[in-house]
């Protein structure tokens, strides 16, 4: 009896993080689509796909919305996320060059 209440709770758990999964997905799904919207903002106004200082300054409001104990693991996971906002930048200029020749 003991184990089903132990599997349960594990499985409700694991309920749980399939849940936050979904919207984490689907908030990285927006967020990279603006990318995209940025990315061609970008080519229209002829600036790079790095802009250092405003990365900076996220990574520096991302410690601090973080909960204390997660400080470093937040900052690195949008440390990931913006290397692949800028790879989906890049990608999106660089079709649009070749698709320019």
């Amino acid at each position: 009896m003991e184990n089903s209440d132990r599997e349960v709770s594990l499985q409700e758990l694991r309920s749980r993080i399939d849940k936050a999964d979904q919207m984490l997905i689907t908030a990285f799904a927006t967020r990279m689509r603006i990318s995209a919207d940025i990315a061609e903002y970008k080519i229209r106004n002829g600036l790079p796909v790095l802009d250092a200082l405003r990365e900076q300054e996220k990574l520096e409001e991302i410690r601090k919305l973080a909960p204390d104990d997660m400080e470093d693991s937040c900052v690195m996971l949008y440390n990931k996320i913006m290397e692949l906002s800028r790879e989906l930048q890049q990608k999106i200029i660089d079709k649009q060059h070749e698709e320019a020749r």
